[in-house]
């Protein structure tokens, strides 16, 4: 069979910046379709390209419209910066395109308790670089069924939040385990100074920071919850993208299924497959083909799931500020498309079955 050239429309946009507790961008996705069901890690994994932030498409396609106003948006992706996918070798029989694609952390990589610095019982280390006049405050709220939130865009007011929180006596805890943990669960994110977001979870007297360090920390969260200031946003899809949800599910080196969130079925589009080519701690590279007998899109955006006693589970990233860059490919009929998945945004994972998801396919593997 003569293989075609992959055809690559690249829309070029910013690399969305967001929190890690909201999981990461539908900019993941690719250009066309409708978006999935909700259920995959808190983020929609259908083909609707989110150009939020596009100056213009090159290729001359219409931009969608943006799906996620009020995430903070970056300067216009570099290629050489953000690894933007570039046409493979156009003089080979089979001309792959390969996307590196790392999943953005504008912060150090977060470690978790134990590697992270001593924890100090001032209070109001834990949010001194919160920033009320250039952010608002969301307040999260899982009941064991749904994650609820609501947002405050009242400077004075959330600072007025801010400093009883600040006034607390934070001491630190050891040995605490999501097991002690107790319904509802808080959670709580404002912008920092920098831009980034900070953010923790509150359960049953415990603080829980978005570094791993936990403390005792006495809070009227269910009073904070009644003031006539916030306004209802919704519910998140699962708790997967809820702060700090990655220290909630994993400790001491095993997942914990209390927290997790099973995963949805898989629906693999007809004609399209994806193979794995390696994958080693920090990469999993991956070949999808197409022979559907028409185009097929995909973008960047990804997740991860583990297989525990029969039952894929959604994993939470690490705590950090995470994004992918906001493209998409065109894969003709017959062509394939090469892709690199940086893994660093899951730090370290036990060991077990996993697969990568993208837009309803997967590979899987396991890690010893």
């Amino acid at each position: 069979m003569k293989h075609r050239k992959v055809t690559i429309k690249v829309m070029i946009a910013a690399a969305v910046l967001i929190s890690v507790m909201m999981s990461v961008s539908a900019c993941g996705r690719g250009m066309g379709d409708a978006a999935d069901p909700a259920g995959n890690s808190g983020v929609p994994t259908g083909d609707a390209a989110d150009p939020s932030g596009n100056k213009g498409v090159p290729t001359g396609d219409a931009a969608v419209p943006a799906g996620n106003s009020g995430v903070p948006m970056g300067d216009a992706a570099d290629p050489a910066e953000n690894a933007a996918a570039s046409p493979g070798n156009q003089g080979a029989p089979q001309a792959q395109a390969q996307s590196g694609q790392p999943a953005l952390n504008r912060q150090a990589v977060p470690l978790l308790k134990g590697e992270s610095t001593s924890a100090q019982p001032e209070s109001a280390g834990l949010l001194d670089k919160a920033s009320p006049e250039t952010s608002a405050m969301t307040l999260f709220t899982y009941d064991g069924t749904s994650v609820r939130l609501c947002y405050m865009f009242d400077s004075e007011k959330e600072r007025e939040i801010l400093d009883a929180l600040s006034s607390v006596k934070a001491e630190p805890v050891e040995n605490w385990s999501a097991e002690d943990a107790s319904l509802p669960v808080y959670g709580i994110e404002i912008g920092r100074e920098d831009g980034l977001s900070l953010f923790a979870a509150w359960t049953n007297g415990r603080w829980i920071a978005q570094d791993g360090n936990v403390y005792k920390f006495d809070f009227d969260f269910e009073g904070l919850k009644q003031r006539k200031e916030w306004e209802s946003a919704g519910e998140l899809p699962s708790f997967t993208s809820f702060p700090c949800a990655r220290i909630f599910t994993q400790e001491k080196g095993k997942w914990n299924t209390r927290f997790l969130v099973p995963a949805a079925p898989l629906n693999p589009p007809r004609g399209i497959t994806m193979t794995l080519d390696s994958w080693d701690k920090d990469v999993a590279a991956v070949t999808i083909s197409n022979e559907s007998g028409g185009e097929w899109s995909c973008g960047e955006f990804y997740e991860l799931q583990v297989l525990i006693d029969g039952t894929w589970y959604e994993i939470p990233a690490m705590p950090g500020n995470w994004g992918f860059n906001c493209m998409g490919f065109y894969i003709p009929d017959g062509g394939s498309q090469s892709m690199l998945n940086h893994l660093a945004m899951y730090g370290e994972l036990p060991s077990g079955k996993y697969r990568l998801v993208m837009k309803e396919l997967s590979v899987e593997h396991d890690i010893q």
